[in-house]
């Protein structure tokens, strides 16, 4: 199976080589220019990833459901799964949004590793869905203002639910 990642570097190695047009029409350019087009290509390696997570995402809570009916409880590998493709998520989110929710884990640090897993179980199935939505969204050419605050959200709670997997066992 061909992987698209050594083509999408080529292309944006490419791009990067192409002169940035200035608002003046000559080539090359300021800082300015170079820092948009630098953003842009990072933006487009973080969708990329995001978008190659869904499906990996998509698994590894699947496989977490059926531990959880398990014992022993033996969740660690599970999470550290569920905690990498949300840290994939997230570094997307990050990138396009400005501000960023605070994390409080007080409620959860009291939870059993039983809890945790069922707790991320939930948290992890309430997101499923509206992960593929965000890189959707992505080629639109008009985004709503409300699109724009459920990502503040999101970004809230896969920060909760990477925590959360981070401290499976």
């Amino acid at each position: 199976m061909l992987s698209i990642r050594p083509v999408i570097a080529v292309l944006l190695a490419l791009a990067f080589l192409l002169p940035a047009n200035t608002a003046s029409g000559q080539r090359g350019g300021g800082g300015r220019g170079r820092a948009a087009m630098q953003a842009r290509r990072i933006k487009a390696i973080y969708l990329h990833d995001y978008r190659e997570a869904l499906p990996k995402f998509d698994s590894a809570v699947k496989q977490l459901e059926a531990a959880l009916g398990q014992e022993p409880l033996k969740l660690s590998k599970l999470g550290k799964e569920i905690e990498k493709h949300s840290g994939v998520f997230l570094r997307y989110l990050k990138h396009v949004n400005e501000d960023h929710p605070k994390f409080e884990p007080n409620e959860l640090q009291k939870f059993s590793n039983s809890e945790l897993g069922w707790e991320t179980l939930t948290s992890a199935e309430r997101l499923a869905p509206i992960l593929p939505r965000v890189a959707e969204l992505e080629n639109d050419t008009v985004v709503n203002l409300a699109f724009w605050q459920a990502l503040y959200a999101l970004e809230g709670e896969l920060t909760r639910l990477k925590w959360m997997a981070s401290r499976l066992k």
